[in-house]
């Protein structure tokens, strides 16, 4: 561990210190109970602070004293940048936030705390402007969520990480979303705006503090909307994300069974998101090497899947293959073979529909791609980040061009897969602000929607044409 990196661990238990400290305060005496919980909490806490400083050696002493005197020499700068911007730009520029998150940052370091509180506040105050309706638990998750992320863009810089500059645009874009667009959504609150920022923290592989905000986020939910809220259950979903991609699935198989139980209740045992959760929780069992216990679980979602979705789609499709794993990691092969010969008569039954020359790797991968991008958009949408939505779209279709446009003979899947596209693609430019923008593109995608409608009687390299016109168009 760098002398970098320790630091900012022995910053992060002091917050966590001071935190419960804080917390503590608000108690009255009727609070006994919570009072000695987090009196040992805080006890926990100190300790493992006196177990990290002894990590140190007189070289990391003795650089740490570098960075605070040269975060203390660059104190004065940033409170005249501050000032100046102040007067210049207004308090809710994104110039302005951002020099008064670094300030905010160097003010910790240097254990001048309670002006950095004080700034805090004044950010604090900012978003209560916007967010009129919001309680004082949401504000402060957000204001604590974008200073957290403001950190990690210093940690990066610190290591010319090139993620530093991504990070540092999304933050941007969602203050500038707040305090320039708000009018333009109609879902625009803090929570989202978390969830924002988790999708970048996501994209950029930053997925330790994207849980950290995402728990965050979900227990937030759980004071405003209830433990059984359908909203809070949305919110859940991204915080079991986090904790399977960081391989924290004991944790993880909690919350999922949760998330099952609730959706069974909010939505009902056939609903997609309720398949969708078990199908997850069996995933967490079999990393968990409990193959046994995920085995009932991937019963139930194959037989839901094909009463829901129909026998030859893709999801029951996909059910069937890893119903037949986990028999095969079970030794039941009888069972996993009869299973792979169910999927293979399906295969057969489609081939008068699907080519076969479409079924290689290559596509295959594609196709998966194309899926991956898809559910990553619908992300994006979700947290109301529709320009970055848009971007993914493009891609979306560049790939399929790439891929399926130069074929002699376009299959009737791709067609069928590409009607799909266009159809979200539309949704997303539907989204945007621009009229004249929007109302071209709607042009071009009636147009290309009528040739799809007549396939038969167009050639693929008409509909590969007329689709690359659409987007060097808009791309204009």
């Amino acid at each position: 561990m760098s002398t970098h990196e320790k630091f900012n661990v022995i910053l992060n238990k002091m917050k966590e210190l001071d935190d419960l400290i804080n917390e503590h305060e608000k108690l009255t005496e009727e609070d006994k109970i919570k009072a000695r919980c987090i009196e040992q909490g805080a006890l926990n806490t100190a300790s493992e602070l006196e177990e990290l400083a002894t990590l140190f050696t007189d070289e990391d002493v003795e650089e740490i004293q570098n960075t605070i005197e040269e975060y203390e020499e660059d104190i004065p700068r940033l409170q005249n940048e501050l000032r100046t911007l102040q007067k210049l730009k207004g308090e809710s520029a994104n110039e302005t936030l951002d020099v008064m998150r670094k300030l905010i940052f160097a003010l910790n370091v240097v254990d001048r705390c309670d002006e950095a509180e004080i700034l805090s506040k004044k950010i604090f105050s900012l978003y209560k402007e916007i967010f009129t309706d919001a309680t004082y638990e949401e504000l402060k998750a957000l204001v604590d969520a974008m200073q957290a992320a403001n950190e990690l863009v210093n940690e990066l810089e610190e290591d010319e990480d090139e993620r530093a500059e991504i990070l540092h645009d999304e933050i941007s874009e969602i203050d500038d979303d707040i305090f320039n667009h708000k009018d333009e959504y109609e879902l625009l609150t803090p929570l989202n705006a978390m969830q924002a920022l988790t999708a970048a923290l996501l994209d950029i592989n930053c997925n330790e503090l994207g849980q950290e905000i995402a728990k965050n986020i979900y227990q937030t939910a759980c004071e405003i909307y209830g433990e059984e809220s359908p909203k809070t259950v949305e919110r859940l979903a991204g915080y079991i994300n986090f904790l399977v991609l960081n391989d924290d699935l004991e944790e993880a198989e909690k919350y999922l069974k949760e998330a099952v139980r609730l959706e069974i209740k909010n939505r009902g045992e056939e609903a997609e998101e309720t398949i969708d959760a078990m199908d997850s929780l069996a995933d967490v069992l079999e990393g968990l090497d409990r193959s046994k216990e995920a085995l009932p679980i991937r019963e139930k979602v194959y037989q839901l899947s094909e009463k829901v979705f129909g026998k030859n789609d893709k999801q029951t499709i996909e059910a069937m293959k890893d119903l037949a794993d986990t028999f095969e990691t079970l030794g039941q092969y009888e069972e996993a073979n009869e299973l792979r010969s169910q999927i293979s008569e399906v295969d057969d039954d489609d081939d008068e529909i699907f080519d076969d020359e479409n079924s290689e790797d290559e596509d295959d991968l594609a196709f998966a791609a194309i899926d991956s991008l898809r559910s990553l958009a619908e992300i994006k949408r979700k947290k109301k980040i529709f320009s970055s939505e848009l971007v993914i779209r493009r891609t979306i279709f560049m790939i399929y061009l790439e891929n399926f446009g130069d074929d002699d003979e376009l299959p009737v899947k791709w067609t069928i897969h590409c009607q799909e596209i266009l159809k979200e693609l539309a949704e997303a430019f539907d989204r945007l602000k621009d009229a004249k923008s929007l109302q071209l593109v709607k042009e071009e995608l009636l147009r290309l929607e009528k040739i799809l409608d007549d396939y038969e009687n167009q050639s693929p390299e008409d509909a590969k044409r007329k689709l690359f016109e659409m987007i060097e168009k808009h791309n204009k």
